[in-house]
């Protein structure tokens, strides 16, 4: 897929690349592989798996995605073949990315997010590129829950659902629930008091740092 504004090439830039880590683990850190119009399906392959989700408000997409991989889809990447669909990005959010960031969508995506993870255990996909993944992302949700919201509790619940589901050993889990509190305090003083941020940054100096960054490289790489 070759992504566009105006012209179809005058961007140049495809939708992703492949690489070495699977690609359940890439979906499951929002490095979507390929897009909803990429592949091309069996109808049968359609239907044993049900089809879209339509009880969730959005990501129906990374959810059929997913959902084919969790349960074994036999499929063939052709990502290295010359784009033959196309995606126009526009300036304008998405319906689905509208309003993203308000606390029932925040909410909203963590349980959707949740719904994911259960069917990598159901289907014994839980490896450690896909734990890493799920801690990775989990955690920048939690820290989302705080910047953009101050739900200190929420987020410390988000973590811990993450550091359970990622085998996070104590230690870090401890790290994480301090960072996540010295933020706090930093947003509730208004960011006047340093300290706190001082705090969450050495705190977080301390994490792994795949447990803080969730490389992206959709919509960067050059045809």
């Amino acid at each position: 897929m070759l992504l566009f504004e105006e012209g179809l090439t005058d961007t140049n830039l495809l939708w992703n690349k492949d690489s070495n880590e699977s690609d359940l683990a890439r979906f499951l850190r929002t490095d979507g592989v390929w897009s909803i119009t990429g592949p091309i399906h069996r109808k049968v392959a359609l239907e044993r798996l049900g089809g879209f989700d339509e009880t969730i408000p959005f990501w129906q997409d990374v959810e059929l995605h997913i959902r084919a991989i969790c349960k074994g889809a036999n499929y063939i990447k052709k990502l290295n073949e010359r784009p033959d669909c196309y995606n126009r990005r526009h300036q304008l959010a998405s319906i689905s990315q509208q309003g993203f960031n308000t606390i029932e969508k925040q909410r909203a995506k963590i349980e959707i997010y949740k719904k994911l993870v259960v069917y990598a255990e159901k289907y014994h996909c839980l490896n450690e590129q896909v734990r890493t993944s799920i801690v990775s992302y989990l955690f920048a949700c939690a820290r989302q829950l705080i910047v953009n919201h101050q739900e200190l509790t929420e987020a410390v619940e988000i973590w811990q659902y993450a550091s359970q589901k990622g085998q996070v050993n104590k230690g870090i889990y401890i790290v994480g629930k301090l960072h996540l509190i010295s933020l706090s305090q930093y947003q509730l003083q208004n960011k006047k008091n340093r300290v706190y941020l001082f705090s969450a940054k050495l705190l977080s100096f301390l994490l792994p740092k795949r447990y803080k960054l969730i490389p992206m490289t959709i919509g960067q790489v050059k045809y």
